[in-house]
């Protein structure tokens, strides 16, 4: 690697060399922090900003969460020093006031629910079943408080103990904690009211839908009156322990959640979180089949400050009638959905301020279903400034009869700035049948732009081609051959996602957004 001299390298501000840092591989990193005292001076705070720790291995056989000790392992005793003396290390008073990013893993996590046999190395450690498994975790959680400027903690089949809890809420500059499949330590008994807040604005919790003991406790370590971000997938114990708090989480802002949509309980749980901005709605897959439960009030008197909704279109119906909601994504949307929401008078009725809608169409039975699901968003949505459709994989979809259609039916909402179509084929064989290219495009864009003139962007991509046009600039197209579509068109992808992304919606055509 190549560095300037001092004298060249002290033009630069400071600021602009930490930037630069900030891309460079781990090994480049330690190159740069030993090149010159100016350099050492900027890097040597990146270079430990990142620490990963892994405590045992699960040997595989065992559940992740409700392993006892005896399905734990840890390297052999010889390994044991060492990797106390990194840790000791890295939460020296030197190097532990530098961390701001920890990761804490079993050994097995190259990916979520991944677990290595008993008999199989890994990363050139071999492992032993021992007396005592948490020996490595003890430690890290009695080294925890010595990292003072931490702000994002992620724990993955971490077994907490009472201690470990108490070490966690010592963290006081902790914003954003991220707990993936973690438990308490096999027989420990932890009593929550004993323990502090912990100091974190962001949580995110994962772990499997059945209850497991001790999985709800850290939903009373949360302080209501800080946290901004949650994120909480489906899980029985966690859910009810939220729905029965008998205080609300007024700061909230942002709400990404897993329910089962079936039950009407679902509002109540949303009724815990007035304050919402944005949400984010799964449905548990077991009642994806099943209507909705009924509102057991309002949701325009229960989320006032809603700006942006995914989800279910199943939702739509009580959402719409918001006020302030300006922005939805649904992600498998049908014609037969859309022809169902426009019958709710709450959504027909409602002079709705929507201006921005993302949509995934499903599985159709036909061609022309497509379009008459694009005229029913159009419908529920007439103020629109941006619209933004995927087809998802089917062979029955047919893009030039739908752009043919939509040259020619014009349905748009009038006030459109930002148009994107997007499809994709479920066997890359069937790109090749599909034959259509810049006069076609071209000829929906005239058609388009002559009758929206608001319109800034059009992007549409499929069948090998992405074509690009923005009022300022022209059209951008390009034309892929099959074997190429995933690593150059990911490239073009990711350079029209910025251009769209960076195309900004003229206040003056849209009041509300």
């Amino acid at each position: 690697m190549s560095l300037p001299p001092s004298s060249t390298a002290s033009q630069v501000p400071e600021e602009i060399w930490a930037q630069t840092f900030l891309y460079l591989p781990r090994a480049a990193l330690l190159q740069v922090n030993l090149a010159q005292r100016m350099f050492h001076r900027i890097a040597h705070p990146l270079v430990f900003h990142d620490f990963d720790f892994h405590p045992y291995l699960t040997i595989a056989g065992y559940l992740i969460t409700q392993c006892p000790p005896s399905g734990l392992m840890i390297p052999y005793e010889e390994h044991i020093p060492s990797l106390l003396a990194r840790l000791q290390f890295w939460s020296s008073p030197d190097i532990a006031p530098l961390v701001r990013t920890c990761r804490v893993s079993d050994w097995s996590n190259e990916g979520v629910g991944i677990m290595i046999p008993s008999n199989c190395g890994v990363h050139g450690w071999s492992f032993q079943r021992t007396e005592d498994p948490y020996i490595l975790l003890t430690a890290f959680f009695d080294a925890l408080p010595r990292f003072t400027s931490l702000r994002h903690l992620t724990l993955n089949k971490v077994h907490f103990t009472q201690s470990g809890f108490k070490q966690l809420a010592l963290l006081c500059n902790l914003r954003i904690l991220e707990v993936f499949l973690c438990s308490v330590v096999h027989g420990e008994v932890v009593d929550t009211g004993e323990l502090a807040s912990l100091h974190v604005t962001q949580f995110t919790f994962r772990h499997h839908a059945v209850p497991e003991p001790c999985v709800e406790h850290w939903i009373p370590l949360l302080n209501p009156q800080i946290l901004t971000h949650l994120d909480v997938a489906y899980n029985t114990a966690v859910l009810s322990k939220i729905q029965a708090s008998t205080s609300t989480f007024p700061c909230v802002k942002s709400l990404k959640i897993m329910m089962d949509l079936c039950l009407p309980t679902w509002t109540r749980m949303l009724s815990k979180f007035p304050a919402i901005e944005v949400l984010d709605i799964s449905r548990l897959r077991l009642d994806s089949d099943d209507g909705v439960g009924e509102p057991h009030a309002p949701l325009r008197d229960l989320l006032l400050a809603l700006r942006e909704y995914t989800g279910p279109e199943e939702l739509l119906q009580f959402l719409v009638p918001i006020p302030t909601l300006r922005r939805v994504s649904v992600p498998a949307w049908s014609a037969r959905s859309f022809d169902d929401i426009i019958q709710f008078e709450t959504v027909t009725s409602t002079a709705n301020n929507v201006s921005s809608l993302h949509a995934e169409i499903g599985d159709l039975d036909t061609d022309e279903l497509y379009f008459a699901a694009v005229c029913s968003m159009c419908s529920v949505f007439p103020r629109l400034t941006e619209l933004h459709v995927k087809i998802s994989e089917n062979a029955l979809f047919k893009p030039d009869e739908f752009l043919k259609e939509l040259e020619q039916e014009l349905p748009l909402p009038a006030r459109l700035q930002k148009l994107a179509l997007h499809w994709q084929y479920p066997d890359r064989e069937l790109v090749a049948d599909v034959d259509f290219g810049p006069p076609d495009l071209n000829s929906v864009k005239d058609a388009l732009v002559a009758e929206y003139p608001d319109l800034k962007m059009i992007w549409v991509e499929g069948s090998g081609i992405m074509y690009l046009w923005r009022k300022e600039r022209g059209v951008l197209q390009h034309t892929f051959e099959e074997e190429a579509l995933e690593d150059v068109a990911q490239i073009r992808r990711e350079e029209f996602s910025r251009l769209w992304d960076a195309c900004v919606i003229s206040p003056s055509n849209a009041k509300n957004q």
